[in-house]
């Protein structure tokens, strides 16, 4: 029950940052329908296997594209830290989100080539979104997991997995 009033609210949520990112990218109309479009999808939650993980994850990607576009265009440290907090949480919930790394990558690639913000900036601010998940996983090891045995790194299992797939 409480899975189920989470993935109602979390989704809800997700709404607003669709909103910001598609609103940055091309205009507000074009923003109110993808937020409109994803508020009716009923697929989305009709079918989800994890009514706590999937949503929360759709709002973290959600979030972190918001983040990205304001970042990388306005190339403000906060906005950075927020990336790298939004990608720690969003890699903690699903193994998957590692690969956000490739469209905020692409992103930083085509905004230093066209020069069109401080390189230098730029190039700081990822340096900061980058080491917030190794800093919030040795604070997390340091502090609430600090009776462990051993270092929790975060969600790894899938990666074990998918070696043992011949290539």
């Amino acid at each position: 029950q409480g899975g189920m009033v989470w993935g109602a609210i979390i989704s809800s949520l997700t709404v607003l940052p669709i909103y910001g990112w598609v609103k940055r990218l091309l205009d507000y109309r074009v923003a109110l329908v993808a937020s409109f479009l994803f508020a009716i999808h009923p697929d989305l939650i009709e079918y989800s296997i994890d009514p706590i993980r999937e949503p929360t994850s759709w709002f973290l990607v959600s979030l972190f594209l918001y983040f990205a576009v304001r970042a990388v265009v306005e190339t403000r440290t906060w906005l950075f830290v927020g990336l790298g907090i939004t990608l720690f949480l969003a890699i903690q919930t699903r193994s998957e989100c590692w690969l956000l790394i490739v469209p905020i990558g692409a992103w930083y690639v085509t905004q230093f080539i066209s020069n069109r913000v401080s390189r230098k900036q730029l190039t700081f601010g990822m340096i900061v979104m980058l080491s917030v998940t190794p800093i919030l996983i040795l604070i997390l090891n340091l502090t609430f997991l600090r009776n462990e045995e051993k270092w929790q790194l975060g969600r790894l299992h899938h990666f074990k997995n998918m070696s043992a797939y011949p290539m």
